[in-house]
């Protein structure tokens, strides 16, 4: 990513995913009903809706950050043959080419403390949809992430994934890793037109049932 967009913008974006994430960790209160209603909180606070506007020097950049919720109930939920809760998604253009594209599945789970068997099946099917997804364990003291293959290892043990050091801040996880590209899939993205999840060598998977839970705000240029 930080070959591709100006150091200012990085940051811009970068702070954009830590404050939402803290954002949506002091109100943990307020949504801890389940985990539905924490990843829509979550996903409220990091979106953008409507794309942002940087200028360096001479050219001005168009950015955007959204999250889609996979219906996870009912006939055919998408969730459950991509094991994903949703999509985490980022677009850059530049003269109105994209210059960035990239998406990151995520499961997430509420106080995850024992083994979870289910858990790693729902990170085997990720695997199948995209070559990188993360899980995300929302608590009381804090919210953060690992990825599904540290899950896997670990058999759904989430001792066994803190003991190995691969637990980290969600706020760090989107806002250095994913932002930097160490961890989502290039090119991966929300259709909404198709309603289908594409842009990835993976066969495509019908997501008809995907919401936005993006806030809209007016354009702007930051």
């Amino acid at each position: 990513m930080r070959d591709v967009i100006p150091p200012s913008l990085f940051e811009i974006i970068r702070d954009r995913y830590l404050a939402g994430v803290s954002d949506a960790e002091d109100k943990f209160e307020m949504s801890a009903a389940d985990e539905d209603s924490l990843t829509g909180a979550l996903g409220q606070a990091i979106s953008t809706g409507k794309p942002r506007f940087h200028q360096a020097g001479k050219e001005i950049y168009a950015w955007k950050i959204s999250y889609y919720k996979l219906r996870g109930r009912g006939p055919e939920a998408p969730e459950k043959y991509t094991g994903a809760d949703g999509l985490f998604q980022i677009e850059v253009k530049q003269n109105e080419l994209i210059v960035l594209r990239k998406g990151l599945p995520f499961q997430a789970k509420k106080n995850w403390s024992r083994k979870d068997k289910k858990l790693v099946s729902q990170c085997k099917d990720m695997q199948k949809i995209s070559k990188s997804g993360i899980v995300i364990d929302y608590t009381k003291i804090g919210y953060t992430a690992c990825d599904v293959q540290d899950v896997i290892d670990a058999d759904g043990y989430k001792t066994k994934v803190k003991k190995d050091g691969k637990l980290a801040q969600l706020g760090q996880t989107l806002g250095e890793e994913f932002l930097g590209c160490s961890i989502g899939q290039q090119g991966l993205y929300y259709d909404t037109e198709s309603k289908k999840i594409l842009g990835t060598d993976f066969p495509e998977i019908s997501t008809t049932h995907i919401v936005s839970a993006i806030i809209v705000h007016s354009e702007q240029i930051e």
